[in-house]
């Protein structure tokens, strides 16, 4: 038997060999995207793979390689903080890594569902519970005429309704556009106590006018509370207003949101929501921003940490200054007063920079009224801070050299006070080549290489003054 194709048999079956071609030659340029080739005009490499004949394959081939270069450029570019902002222009040093901004900017599209969500689960079972009471009340009483049991009951359910209304809103959490006041929510409870009183008065066995006048008064007065518990309820789960935000401490594990986020802050301590913080706590990295725009500024606020960190102390005189004599005490006052002198000093204050120069006038500051309540423990330890944000702006301003030896940053042992006279020495011995300089400053270069003057700059300690920041003359 001869078969013989027609027109459409035999142009499906070209279309399917033009088709098997194309992904054999997309399998090749697959190759070739891995190996690194580019299809750059002129360069030869458009016919490496593809023959002749196949010009419109090669179009498409050259168009789909520009369109993965353009996905890897796009990658590279897409962040939060492009490369073509200057670092810190748009961001705090201490912002939050990336991943946590977006995902913060994702999780406040639908943290109010979330929220709410909870909040429906306590309306839900609240209401079911003060519905249950009320159906308990009418059942047991029409059907059993059993009253006390039917109080019973209905007392049981409202204190479960209670302690649900207890346990899940914040009490006392009055917000500045708030029209109820907070006890209209215990009225709830009551309209069930009218409604029980009621019924049972209803089904008084002897007609009495003043047991009617009372069934009413009781049936009225649950209409209201009933009213005024749904008004406050309703008031309660609004959001907050922007004028009385609920302002939630960060602390690990326990629930947070910015404050900027509106939500009804009287259930915060149920809702176990967690936002991404949006400040890195000092002594965090973010390693993935200082890959993407490098270390830029000063290195202590890129890491997040303050040159002068408060920190939790002793408040016991003991702690302050143990095993210190008053001439040691005195000593360290001392030093203090000179390292002042010598970094608001003209030559070494000019060199610093703006937020240092900012700094070391705060610190005096501080030291001065420091000192002035004598050698107590705060004064102690407020010498103590002053000494180490000063070490700290030595070490960021490069007023120190390689493989010198570390100071001590406290006052917590009893040989500060001797180290700190050694180093009187070292600076009494700076002041005077400073005033000899100033006096011969022609002479002083070739006295520099002097070794008796290489030993007094250096000091006890083996510490060489850089060049620049020399202490000032008498």
């Amino acid at each position: 038997m001869i078969i013989i194709a027609t027109h459409p048999q035999l142009q499906g079956a070209i279309e399917a060999a033009a088709v098997g071609d194309a992904f054999v030659d997309q399998m090749r340029n697959l190759w070739a995207r891995v190996a690194g080739l580019t299809w750059a005009p002129g360069s030869g490499l458009e016919g490496l793979f593809l023959g002749p004949k196949e010009e419109v394959r090669a179009e498409a081939a050259k168009g789909w390689m520009a369109g993965w270069m353009q996905e890897f450029e796009t990658d590279r570019a897409g962040t939060l903080t492009s490369g073509t902002v200057q670092p810190g222009a748009l961001l705090p040093a201490d912002a939050a890594p990336e991943h946590f901004r977006l995902y913060a900017a994702v999780q406040k599209e639908w943290f109010q569902y979330d929220i709410y969500a909870r909040v429906c689960m306590l309306l839900g079972f609240s209401s079911f519970v003060q519905s249950l009471a009320f159906y308990g009340n009418g059942h047991i009483v029409v059907e059993l005429r059993a009253f006390y049991v039917a109080h019973a009951t209905a007392f049981t359910l409202e204190v479960l309704h209670v302690l649900l209304l207890r346990f899940d809103i914040i009490q006392g959490r009055v917000k500045s556009t708030d029209r109820t006041p907070a006890w209209f929510l215990w009225l709830g409870p009551v309209s069930v106590l009218f409604a029980t009183v009621g019924m049972s008065l209803d089904f008084h066995v002897h007609f009495s006018i003043v047991v009617v006048i009372f069934t009413w008064i009781c049936i009225f007065g649950a209409y209201v509370c009933q009213i005024c518990y749904q008004l406050r309820i309703l008031e309660v789960i609004l959001p907050d207003d922007l004028r009385n935000p609920l302002k939630i401490e960060e602390t690990i594990g326990d629930a947070w949101w910015p404050a900027s986020w509106r939500c009804p802050s009287a259930f915060a301590h149920v809702l176990y929501f967690v936002a991404p913080p949006n400040r890195s706590q000092p002594g965090q990295f973010d390693i993935v921003r200082e890959v993407k725009e490098g270390a830029q500024g000063n290195a202590f606020e890129q890491a997040g940490v303050p040159l002068m960190e408060a920190r939790p102390v002793d408040t016991s005189e003991a702690t302050a200054n143990p095993g210190m004599s008053p001439e040691e005490i005195i000593a360290q006052v001392q030093y203090l007063d000179r390292l002042f002198d010598y970094f608001m000093s003209d030559q070494v204050f000019d060199a610093l920079t703006d937020t240092n120069k900012q700094r070391v006038k705060d610190l005096f500051s501080e030291f001065s009224a420091a000192r002035r309540k004598g050698t107590g423990p705060e004064a102690m330890r407020a010498f103590a801070d002053c000494l180490m944000a000063l070490e700290g702006i030595t070490a960021a301003e490069g007023m120190k050299h390689e493989g010198e030896a570390s100071t001590d940053a406290g006052y917590t042992s009893a040989s500060a006070g001797r180290r700190k006279v050694d180093i009187f020495k070292e600076q009494e011995a700076k002041e005077k080549c400073a005033s000899r300089r100033d006096r011969d400053p022609e002479v002083f270069p070739q006295l520099e290489n002097d070794d008796n003057l290489r030993q007094a700059l250096r000091g006890d300690h083996g510490q060489l003054a850089p060049a620049g920041f020399g202490p000032p003359s008498d």
